[in-house]
């Protein structure tokens, strides 16, 4: 954006007024548009950015039928529709926290940091403090807990979404440190915010501030009902100061203004949009019709008092920005009021200030709308431009005076007119509750124009990810497209100066404008960009010694780096011989003279390399850059001397040239460099010819007599050795010294040396140990062989670093490049000899590879100031889908409540007038089908190949094969055909991490596996723990469709598969792990002779409807819907138990087994049969008063207790033999065996899944199987599922399968004659399992869990139950189970979901593989808690879990389970003294047990291998 030019003379007052407000940066999200400038272009083309909603929006948005079909209904509204997608990785939130989070504040976090962006200021480099002034509108986005503010850690957390914390987050996330204020007046919430913020900063509260509001409800999205004389529209449309107004549309919306002091943001350089003259704030009181009427004198007050405080004539505001709430009454009383107002104030025209409301084109955004009219008008004051109405022709309300008014309503777009004076304007907004602002804002002030641009400047850009950074390069080449070359330096300099930096960066150094476009975009296409991994510490300069001199070195710095040529003048000016200075500064200063750098001369030549040197290293370090280390090659180590404070400027000075005349009366020296390892050249060593350097593996140094030297040379020549005389007229480092090293030495005892500040690494001993005080040590220095590739060496061998060539040419940089490995960073300052580039070209590629390898380049000190701040470009972030819970759905009404607490499970038939149908959209859509290679995948296919839809067919095998197709994408096409093994879960993550959504909607999965394979292709639940594992860490909107046959008994006739109803079971957790993925579950008939077309239809058109947490069934042509009615035990029926009979109970050793088989043997004199897998004859215990001790008293000889594994049918038989040989005819049988089987689906491992359904799966088959070979009728057969088979619980996906599965297979068998019932239990309290469940529930709120049966009533509901044997299945729960679905918010367990993107542990501590190799049993049970309480990703063994985003109350979380889980006591103090899963588990190692001892004294059996509970 560029300002439009200023119309006529400044006023006066601008000058003198100490009180005026700029407004420097703006950030916005309203309906249509984003950002500033799409927001400007909206309202300047006259625009809407509210819609109508189409049926389906409607419907996801949460709309039923009824209000659908509603003709009140008015489906339009302006929505933000991606504000519930937030970058929770860049603000450091765990993905369980970010879904907490009122969306509100997470996208005003977002644009907060934007608009500082646009303000060109980062805070960590701001020099004053950052106030921030906001308010929002009520949360809905997640219902509350009631149990808020009990203290609970999970509480709290959930708490910190209220509105009283949306400021405060944006300073503890930003680092602001100035005041943070929640403002809440209703509509006028945001322009009460800048009213409050421009106050502050007056009153130097603070120095910048952050003001604005935010209103955003997914409520929006069903439409409103409109009611006559209410003020909601009833057309949809927001017709301000229009005779058929009736009222506005209600609309989300966000936005920011940056504000600081005028004189502020002149001085640094700032865009100013507009100037705030003026403001002021009061309240209607009583003087009104009714407290939410608009009041008329209270209007008037508030802009008479802020055009007082402007000091302004009302004659010269040219626009106001009405509340204009488009109502009868609101807009009348409001035109009336500013009429009043500017009357009194001595306005005396007519229809000379327009007016008009931004409503008109974005709806009434509540808390946001007054800084929307705020926005709208500094955007009009900056360009000049008064906007046209969006709802032409407008027909002036008649209720409104308009002709003896100063107001007419802006209608056409039109050129600011020219007054005279500046451009100004005024803002109004009227909170309900009468509380009122206005702002009047004046044009900026011309802007100052900046100091040319120079040649060359350097753009710093970076991000948290490659794909940002790229992002980042393309629109820089937007911004720079049609701007000129001052403004390229403008803009880099923002960069450097105004953004926070991050470790993926890129710094390109462009010659002009042009030149930065055509870059930035073959960069944005091109290779990875560079990834810091330096830290301040890790920099060592290099300083070449002589020979590296060249003419003109350093010339251009000289002239044009400031730093650079005073470093210069002031060596130049401590040497004591003029003559030689006057030489020296020819070298920099003279431009076209022939330079004396050639001459061979040590007595000039080594003075000046280094002074070049010594003025470098002042150039570099007045950008920030420090060594840590320093190393020098031959007089280079004089100069890091220097620099580490061995020797002071004067005296380095003083020696080097006395060196370089001690070496200068050397006649007949020469150097030699030969590219060739020393041992080959020692053939040519002798007493004229010595080894004077080694630099390196193949380049040495020889020196001596020039006659010699120059034998070697031609000796060297002729057998192909590359060598090349240096330029110096002498042999230093060899016997030719030898005569001159006396007078050295007693030079050096005049000059003071001291210890080095800075380790400097020694030519002679190869390391950073020499003593450098000692003069000695320099006499050998000059004397005998320098050894840098030895000091190299010591250098490499330390580890990473940056190093940087700190003088001519790029001698060092060669030698070092050549032996450092990829984790070194090589960087030279100045050019080559042969090089032509420009020598500050060089300099700023330098800084600029220094500030990618992760140096601290003090960047803005490249621009001198006052510069111009040219904003551009704001950060990418990274939307990912942050969900509180599982998405809303609608749900039938709960059942009706059962006296008794028994339900049945009943189907009805849906009743549509509108089938829900496969969207227009579908080909925008992308879709994977995980085919089982039936008519009815076959149908699907067709389906979505005939619509163009693009579709990935995934079929069984062994390998991963896919087709020709890259990814799923949205461009219409054949299928594409992938085979993977649906054994292997990375088989699926491999799969869908290729898909993508297609621009209209999400990838669209549907599973018809289940059960639909054989079990050695795809064992049970192989498709739902690999989908799970694949989705967990998947980015992007995702929904997922489970299809099953034959799973649920729905109409009676169909074929039932109990292995189909284990993804039944499994979908209910599955759906409450992956928050953010709808999980649909659809249940079709077996029989493939049914129309597929229909069943393809239908199946794809859920995808239209609002997900449901039950299954739906498919049958007859029929969508049927599943629901729990109430039974009742009719009176004087008897229960199917007999006195004196004989019952078996698997799983009778402990929970619901053994409280059952103390009643019958209590009540019903049962003789009994308790078979578990344990130690025999050991007595039982299950809390309190029931252990074997009182079960077996006196009746040892009725109850047997037997081992043996319920899922080996033969061992089963032996038992049943056993008992009918000792106790007769058995009557009854009840299954009560099972284990938990505790874990997330998506880590869920082969074994573990087995073991889980074994004692439910396989063992109940066995035991019917065992029944059958033994010719055993018992009167009933009840298998003890749960609750569990039909709600969700996360990590319960195996007990919730096997529960289906034992459901499935009692109506089943039920059909042969058989009498199984299978009963959903509720919780049995302090029974069994449930005891860890409500100890957890209990540590975790200070609460006892509610709900659930107690033992007695437990008891009382197994005997009404074998009143309904017929049924099949019965239902026993506390609650009516439809109400039961969702487990309670503070018990249940964390809900991390796919934007958690948890993925398992990191193989090499540093997170992404997934692997878990060399990982400890106590580290991943770590892992989990971790994952779990934090909702992140692939998690280290080393990552620090503060890092990570965790925080104390996290902390709290991680102790509570620690405690339940592993049994282990630990401090939060604990966990804050070892942040890593590493340290933590030495801590677990040495921590004392919970000490919790399982009451019940002795036990019946020992050594039980798992829970015997349902």
């Amino acid at each position: 954006m560029s300002p439009a030019s200023t119309h006529g003379p400044r006023a006066a007052e601008r000058d003198s007024a100490g009180t005026d407000i700029a407004v420097v940066g703006i950030a916005c999200r309203y309906p249509g548009a984003r950002g500033p400038e799409e927001y400007w272009r909206l309202i300047r083309d006259g625009r809407r950015g509210i819609r109508e909603l189409t049926r389906e929006e409607l419907a996801e948005g949460g709309a039923g039928r009824e209000r659908i079909a509603d003709p009140a209904l008015v489906p339009v509204a302006g929505v933000l529709w991606d504000a519930e997608c937030f970058d929770a990785a860049f603000f450091g939130y765990p993905a369980r926290e970010a879904a907490l989070i009122d969306p509100q504040q997470r996208i005003f976090l977002e644009e907060a940091w934007h608009a500082m962006e646009d303000a060109g200021h980062t805070p960590d480099r701001f020099a004053g403090t950052v106030g921030v002034y906001a308010g929002q509108t009520l949360g809905t986005h997640r219902e509350r807990s009631h149990r808020t503010f009990l203290g609970t850690s999970a509480d709290l957390l959930m708490a910190a979404d209220d509105k009283d914390f949306l400021p405060t987050r944006v300073s503890y996330k930003l680092g602001l440190t100035g005041p943070s204020i929640a403002v809440q007046t209703a509509c006028s919430t945001s322009l009460v915010a800048i009213h409050l913020a421009c106050r502050a900063l007056i009153t130097h509260d603070c120095d910048m501030a952050l003001a604005g509001g935010v209103s955003w409800t997914p409520l929006r999205r069903q439409g409103y009902l409109h009611q006559e004389g209410g003020v909601w529209s009833a057309d949809g449309q927001v017709r301000s100061f229009d005779r058929d107004a009736s009222g506005f549309v209600p609309a989300d919306g966000l936005g920011i203004v940056v504000l600081r002091r005028l004189a502020d943001a002149l001085a640094d350089g700032d865009r100013i949009y507009a100037v705030v003259k003026g403001s002021a704030v009061n309240n209607d009181g009583s003087d009104k019709l009714s407290y939410a009427a608009p009041g008329v004198r209270g209007q008037q007050a508030v802009v008479e008092a802020a055009l007082a405080v402007s000091a302004i004539g009302p004659d010269t505001v040219s626009y106001v920005e009405a509340h204009g709430t488009a109502t009868a009454i609101g807009d009348a009383v409001e035109v009336a009021a500013l009429t009043r107002a500017y009357r009194a104030t001595a306005a005396a025209g007519r229809g000379y200030c327009r007016v008009g409301s931004v409503k008109s084109n974005i709806g009434h955004t509540d808390a946001a709308a007054g800084v929307a009219g705020l926005i709208k008008v500094a955007l009009m004051l900056y360009h000049g431009r008064i906007p046209p109405s969006p709802l032409m022709p407008l027909r002036p309300n008649p209720e409104i005076d308009f002709e003896t008014s100063p107001f007419r309503p802006a209608t056409e777009a039109e050129d600011w007119p020219e007054t005279g004076a500046p451009r100004r304007g005024a803002v109004s907004s009227f909170g309900i509750g009468g509380t009122n602002a206005h702002v009047i804002l004046e044009q900026p002030p011309p802007r100052p124009a900046g100091p040319p641009a120079r040649p060359w400047q350097l753009m710093a850009l970076s991000a948290r990810d490659e794909a940002a950074l790229a992002e980042m390069a393309r629109s820089c080449a937007d911004a720079l497209q049609d701007a000129s070359d001052a403004e390229l330096a403008d803009l880099a300099y923002t960069l450097a100066d105004g953004r926070r930096r991050f470790s993926h960066r890129y710094a390109g150094v462009f010659r002009d404008r042009s030149h930065a476009v055509a870059a930035l975009r073959e960069r944005a296409a091109g290779a990875p960009f560079s990834r810091a991994w330096a830290a301040r510490g890790d920099v060592v300069f290099m300083f070449p010694g002589g020979g590296t001199q060249y003419p003109s070195m350093g010339r251009e710095l000289y002239h044009d780096e400031p730093v650079f040529r005073a470093a210069v003048d002031e060596c130049l000016g401590l040497l004591p011989d003029r003559t030689t200075a006057g030489r020296l500064h020819a070298l920099w200063a003279v431009h076209g003279e022939k330079s004396t750098a050639e001459e061979t001369d040590p007595s000039l030549a080594l003075p000046a390399v280094f002074v070049m040197e010594i003025a470098l290293n002042r150039l570099v370090e007045s950008f920030g850059v420090r060594p840590a280390l320093l190393i020098g090659h031959s007089l280079g180590e004089y100069a890091a001397a220097c620099v580490a404070g061995v020797v002071s400027l004067r005296d380095a000075l003083a020696i080097v040239v006395k060196r370089g005349e001690l070496l200068s009366r050397l006649r007949d020296g020469a150097m030699l460099s030969v590219s060739a390892p020393a041992q080959e050249i020692e053939p040519f060593l002798d007493a004229e010819v010595c080894l004077s350097a080694v630099n390196g593996p193949n380049i040495c140094v020889l020196a001596g007599l020039s006659a010699r030297i120059a034998e070697v040379h031609r000796s060297l020549d002729r057998q192909g050795i590359v060598c090349r005389l240096l330029p110096l007229g002498t042999a230093a480092h060899s016997p030719l010294v030898d005569p001159v090293l006396g007078e050295f030495r007693a030079f050096l005892d005049g000059i003071e040396l001291r210890a080095p500040s800075v380790p400097v690494v020694s030519n002679v001993t190869g390391d950073d140990k020499a003593d450098l005080s000692d003069p000695e040590y320099w006499v050998a220095h000059l004397r005998r062989t320098v050894r840098f590739d030895a000091g190299l060496g010591h250098v490499l061998a330390q580890g990473p670093k940056v190093l940087v060539e700190v003088g001519p040419g790029t001698t060092l940089t060669t030698l070092a490049g050549a032996q450092a490995g990829q984790d070194f960073v090589v960087v030279n300052t100045t050019r080559h000899p042969l090089d032509e580039r420009p020598d500050r070209e060089v300099l700023l590629r330098a800084l600029a590879r220094l500030w990618e390898a992760g140096v601290e380049v003090d960047l803005p000190a490249l621009w001198p100031r006052p510069r111009r701040r040219h904003p551009a470009v704001p950060y990418p972030f990274t939307p990912t889908l942050h969900l509180p819970g599982p998405a809303r759905a609608t749900e039938p009404a709960p059942a009706e409540r059962s006296p008794e607490g028994l339900y049945g499970v009943t189907w009805k038939r849906a009743v549509e007038t509108r089938p829900a149908v496969l969207e227009a959209t579908v080909e925008e859509t992308g879709w994977v089908l995980f085919s089982d290679s039936s008519p009815l995948a076959d149908a699907i296919t067709a389906v979505l190949e005939k619509r163009g839809a693009p579709v990935a067919v995934v079929t069984p095998g062994r390998e991963f094969r896919r087709g020709s197709s890259p990814r799923v994408t949205a461009v219409p096409r054949r299928p594409e055909h992938c085979e993977i093994d649906p054994r292997r879960p990375e088989h699926y993550e491999r799969l869908l991490k290729t898909a993508r959504p297609g621009p209209g909607g999400p990838l669209r999965i549907i599973c018809l596996w289940g059960a639909a394979l054989p079990a050695d292709v795809c064992p049970p639940l192989s498709e739902v723990t690999g989908l799970a594992h694949a989705l967990g860490g998947r980015l992007g909107r995702t929904d997922l469709c489970l299809v099953t046959r034959g799973a649920l008994e729905i109409t009676g006739a169909e074929r039932l598969d109990p292995r189909a109803a284990l993804t039944i079971g499994a979908a209910g957790p599955l759906r409450c792990e992956l928050t953010d993925v709808p999980v649909r579950l659809v249940d079709v008939d077996a029989d493939d002779s049914a129309d597929q077309r229909w069943r393809a239809g239908q199946i794809l058109g859920e995808f239209s409807r609002p997900p449901r947490q039950d299954p739906v069934g498919l049958r007859g042509g029929h969508r049927w819907l599943r629901g729990f009615d109430p039974l009742e035990t009719p009176p004087g029926t008897v229960p199917s138990l007999r006195p004196g009979g004989t019952y078996v109970i698997t799983g009778g050793m402990s929970g619901i087994g053994l409280r059952l088989a103390g009643h019958l043997a209590r009540a019903h004199s049962a003789r009994l049969a308790l078979v578990g897998r344990g130690t025999r004859g050991t007595p039982p215990a299950d809390g309190p008063g029931v252990d074997g001790e009182t079960l077996l008293a006196g009746r040892e000889g009725d109850i047997l207790l037997r081992h043996a594994d319920v899922a080996d049918p033969a061992a089963l038989g032996e038992v049943l033999e056993e008992v009918r040989s000792r106790f007769g005819a058995i009557h009854g049988v009840i299954h009560a065996a099972g284990v938990p089987g505790g874990g997330m689906a998506q880590f869920l491992d082969r074994e573990s899944i087995d073991a889980a359904l074994r004692a439910k799966t396989t063992g109940t088959a066995a035991l019917l199987s065992a029944l059958a070979e033994t010719d055993t009728h018992p009167d009933f057969i009840m298998l003890c599922s749960s609750l569990a088979a039909f709600s969700g619980a996360p990590g319960l996906a195996c007990y919730g399968a096997a529960n289906a599965f034992l459901d499935t297979f009692a109506l089943r068998a039920r059909r042969d004659g058989t009498p199984v019932l299978s009963v959903n239990w509720d919780r049995w309290n302090g029974v069994g399992m449930a005891r860890e469940v409500e100890r957890h529930h209990r540590e975790l709120t200070g609460e006892a869990l509610s709900g659930g049966l107690s033992p007695d009533e437990g008891i009382a509901a197994f005997e009404r139950c074998l009143t309904a044997v017929c049924l099949g299945q019965v239902v026993v729960s506390a609650r009516p189970p439809g109400a039961a679905h969702v487990p309670d918010p503070v018990s249940a367990a964390p809900r991390p979901g796919r934007s958690s993107a948890l993925t398992g542990p990191a193989a090499d501590g540093t997170g992404g593989s997934g692997e878990t190799g060399g990982w400890s049993p106590r580290e991943l049970e770590l892992l989990a808690v971790w994952q779990e309480v934090l909702g992140a990703g692939a998690i280290g063994r080393h990552d620090d879990f503060f890092s990570l985003g965790g925080h104390s109350l996290s902390a709290l979380q991680v102790v509570q389970r620690c405690r339940e889980r592993l049994g282990v006591r630990l401090s939060v103090k604990a966990l804050f003294g070892a942040p890593t899963i590493e340290g933590l588990a030495k801590e677990l190692a040495e921590a004392p047990a919970a000490g919790e001892e399982e009451p019940g004294g002795r036990r019946l059996l020992m050594d039980l291998e798992g829970s015997d509970d349902s």
